[in-house]
């Protein structure tokens, strides 16, 4: 049995990672139009930069594409160091900001091609061994998951229903905020960034936990993993804190020992 659930996720995830390659064209055309956008001193082009390149580092490094997902880091961490507009500084980082895009195209072509190997002891999908599993399964519980990027959704939903948890993705912070007001989950796994607001994941489940109570227990993921973004998740009512791409059998063991104190709570 274990075997044949091997083989379905290992199939998902060769389906998935055929479809981030197919899309890649286009995520890196978007992320070199904002670039010039930004570069001839449109201001606002720097939020929509950030967050597809904040989705194309967690997507790549998912899928195992390390080195495309590390040229995504370096320039998110580039972004996250703009200084003020009209500086003096400016420039300077404006073109750093451009040799930071050109490794990523060249990075992303050799990935669309299907030349680059992928790093098969990070990305392959493992079935969590019989420990684990018994851990996790439990048919009340319920897993909301807060994520935008449906790729890396779909691979992480389908990771955890293997494990017999039910999972539901939700794309945005409000979509989430209004079903566990509806119906408390066992528990939420949150990217910090979404597409309407920098810490969007950070705000809303800091929202939450005033609202349903701090039992909660949530996990938060980011590409970022510096002190300061760790600390942010920590001060929000994070209970873990995951590095993307995430380790997901760690995930399931963190959840399972979380979630173990809250299996028979009644819903909201």
């Amino acid at each position: 049995m274990a075997e044949l659930e091997f083989h379905a996720l290992q199939g998902k995830f060769d389906e998935l990672e055929k479809r981030f390659r197919a899309t890649l064209p286009e995520r890196v055309s978007c992320i070199v139009e904002s670039s010039q956008r930004l570069a001839a001193g449109e201001r606002s082009a720097l939020s929509e930069l950030r967050h597809v390149v904040h989705a194309l580092a967690g997507a790549a490094g998912t899928f195992g594409h390390h080195f495309l997902g590390m040229q995504a880091s370096r320039l998110e961490s580039e972004l996250g160091r703009a200084p003020e507009s009209g500086s003096t500084a400016e420039a300077a980082w404006r073109e750093l900001v451009a040799e930071s895009v050109r490794r990523l195209q060249k990075a992303s072509a050799t990935v669309a091609s299907g030349a680059a190997a992928i790093d098969e002891t990070v990305a392959t999908p493992k079935v969590a061994d019989g420990v684990a599993q018994a851990a996790m399964v439990d048919g009340e519980q319920r897993i909301y998951l807060l994520e935008d990027d449906p790729d890396q959704a779909e691979y992480l939903a389908s990771e955890l229903e293997l494990a017999g948890v039910a999972t539901k993705v939700f794309a945005d912070a409000e979509s989430l905020r209004l079903a566990v007001i509806e119906r408390r989950p066992t528990a939420i796994v949150a990217d910090i960034e979404l597409p309407d607001a920098r810490d969007g994941g950070l705000e809303v489940v800091a929202s939450l936990k005033r609202t349903v109570g701090t039992s909660l227990p949530v996990v938060f993921a980011s590409v970022r993993s510096d002190a300061e973004t760790r600390l942010h998740a920590l001060r929000a009512g994070g209970d873990a804190f995951f590095a993307k791409p995430i380790d997901t059998r760690a995930l399931r063991l963190r959840l399972a020992e979380l979630t173990a104190d809250h299996r028979h709570e009644e819903p909201l």
